[in-house]
């Protein structure tokens, strides 16, 4: 919401701030609002004001490499992401054109999980579990 000052330290100077704010100063008399002629005039002011925090860009600038561990991945597998403009590319295995920090942590995190991780420590157990009833199935009982 645009508005100008009337008292105060901030007598005659114009501000953008959230509608929240603006309402009780406004009713308290302290500044008034000011109404733009057309949407393109609010348009091409907020644009000459520069870049705000809360206007956020989706797409990258350049070429952004990231490696998602298995715990962060939506497939519970070791993914290497490629973001490329508006583009977002998942990978299950590296890509030859990655660098080679990519390269190098995309392999540390595949060995970490070579064996398997908790689904190969579930599937020894129930080979062991089967292996034990099978043993027991006939054995004699009193």
């Amino acid at each position: 919401m645009k508005v100008q000052f009337l008292s105060g330290p901030k007598i005659g100077t114009v501000e953008h701030l959230p509608a929240h704010i603006c309402q009780p100063l406004i009713a308290a008399g302290i500044c008034k609002q000011l109404v733009y002629s057309s949407y393109q005039e609010r348009l091409s002011e907020e644009a000459a004001q520069g870049n705000d925090p809360h206007n956020v860009s989706a797409t990258v600038v350049g070429v952004e490499w990231a490696v998602l561990d298995k715990d962060g991945s939506f497939q519970s597998v070791v993914r290497v992401v490629k973001k490329e403009n508006s583009t977002t590319t998942y990978y299950s295995d590296c890509p030859p054109d990655a660098p080679a920090s990519t390269r190098q942590q995309f392999n540390e995190l595949t060995k970490k999980f070579a064996d398997g991780g908790a689904v190969g420590c579930l599937e020894k157990a129930n080979r062991a579990k089967a292996q034990y009833e099978e043993s027991v199935k006939f054995a004699k009982r009193f």
